[in-house]
């Protein structure tokens, strides 16, 4: 928008969408270029607006998490709700070496179906968990993966 009113063509945003007033075909390719960037930078928002950020305490160490809200993660471990966090992220509270090593003595253990996979998944229990700044009952579900912009998943 702002290459474009320099360029002395007018843009402008209303009602979360844009509209461009420009008759020369310049002003058209600079839209037509610049509209995939919008789409991604709207994507992005949607995805932070759904981060829920954690704080827990595991072995008396507290954690700083950021979960994903996952609407369709209905994991439930013993009437429990279920996060499903990356290892990685507690492993040095967990006093572990590997993954593996945490399976071996894990609390327990649950099973879990999903559309991409199945299979068991080590459980734990923290200490306290606080979601958005309220306490709450949650299970940890730890998997041997990275995510990329957030530690986990959560669907409360």
């Amino acid at each position: 928008m702002a290459l474009m009113t320099v360029m002395g063509n007018d843009a402008y945003i209303a009602n979360g969408s844009v509209t461009v007033f420009s008759g020369d075909i310049l002003g058209f390719i600079i839209y037509g270029l610049s509209f995939p960037l919008m789409l991604l930078f709207k994507k992005m928002i949607k995805i932070r607006m759904k981060i829920r950020k954690c704080q827990l305490t595991v072995n008396g160490k507290k954690i700083d998490v950021s979960l994903l809200y996952d609407s369709g993660n209905l994991l439930m471990h013993k009437g429990v709700n279920v996060a499903v966090v990356s290892w990685e992220v507690l492993k040095d509270a967990l006093g572990t070496d590997t993954y593996e090593e945490f399976v071996l003595i894990a609390e327990d253990r649950m099973i879990f179906n999903t559309v991409g996979s199945n299979g068991i998944l080590p459980v734990t229990e923290p200490e306290k968990f606080l979601l958005d700044g309220r306490e709450v009952s949650v299970k940890l579900a730890l998997i041997n993966k990275k995510f990329n912009t957030y530690d986990g998943v959560i669907g409360i």
